[in-house]
């Protein structure tokens, strides 16, 4: 049996490289494959611009712009896409404009692996695909098949 999962390129941009690479390593350990990175606001609208993002987990404060704002544009033209982002305040004392505040989640620092996990959990999910599995067990069946290499 195969899965593949919902949520397949996710964009983490965050400033801080220890605080990027630790998000990116708790995505993949969850099973995500996909996972992009960008370490400024500028580069993050880049990757938005050139992937289907679907999930974008994005530091709130960065030197060259507002998690915000990559929220925003993100949901422009994906609106189905689930926006988490990270901040160091009180998650009561982050002000959100009308157009995202029912669609964000917001985690706050400092925040752990199974933090991640339980906001993330219904988003990142596994989904069986019975076709895969179907190639999967043809391509196994053919290699059984081959003849080896040291017969005589």
């Amino acid at each position: 049996m195969s899965v593949q999962y919902n949520y397949s390129n996710i964009l983490v941009v965050d400033d801080e490289p220890l605080v990027l690479s630790y998000i990116s390593s708790i995505l993949r350990r969850m099973g995500c494959k996909s996972v992009f990175e960008a370490n400024t606001a500028e580069s993050g609208v880049q990757e938005i611009q050139n992937r289907e993002v679907s999930l974008l987990i994005c530091d709130i404060t960065l030197p060259d712009g507002d998690g915000r704002s990559l929220a925003a544009t993100l949901l422009e033209t994906r609106p189905d896409a689930v926006i988490v982002l990270i901040t160091g305040f009180s998650t009561s004392d982050i002000a959100l404009s009308p157009e995202i505040k029912d669609r964000v989640l917001l985690l706050e620092k400092p925040f752990t692996p199974d933090d991640v996990s339980a906001l993330l959990g219904k988003y990142v999910t596994p989904i069986e695909v019975p076709a895969l599995a179907c190639v999967r067990a043809r391509g196994t069946a053919a290699l059984q098949t081959t003849p080896s290499l040291h017969a005589a």
